[in-house]
């Protein structure tokens, strides 16, 4: 999956070219339901809206995102309760910390 610039929607309202300012890219990701409630704004919105549920009880969704940098802090927040699907450079940089902290844990 690769960025997609997100349009917003068409009316042309503040919080309209706000969101458009504010979100230029998508992720694709799975998070835990009893982790939901823990995004917020767009994101919440895009989850409770688009949000289709595995097999497994997770919650799948494409959430609009400000930057790579931005949500790899998010969803690192959410610990083992989110997995990035895409973009794959998000996923790749998620993966890159996380096995990081591994490493740095499991030394202690």
């Amino acid at each position: 999956m690769s960025l997609r610039v997100t349009a917003g929607d068409s009316t042309g309202s503040p919080a309209a070219t706000r969101h458009a300012r504010l979100h230029q890219a998508e992720a694709l990701v799975r998070i835990a339901p009893h982790a939901a409630s823990r995004l917020m704004g767009a994101a919440a919105r895009a989850l409770v809206d688009s949000g289709t549920p595995d097999p497994d009880g997770w919650i799948r969704a494409v959430l609009p995102i400000e930057s790579l940098d931005h949500a790899h802090g998010v969803f690192l927040a959410l610990g083992e309760d989110v997995e990035v699907l895409g973009p794959p450079e998000l996923r790749a940089a998620v993966a890159a910390t996380v096995r990081a902290l591994a490493m740095r844990y499991a030394s202690g």
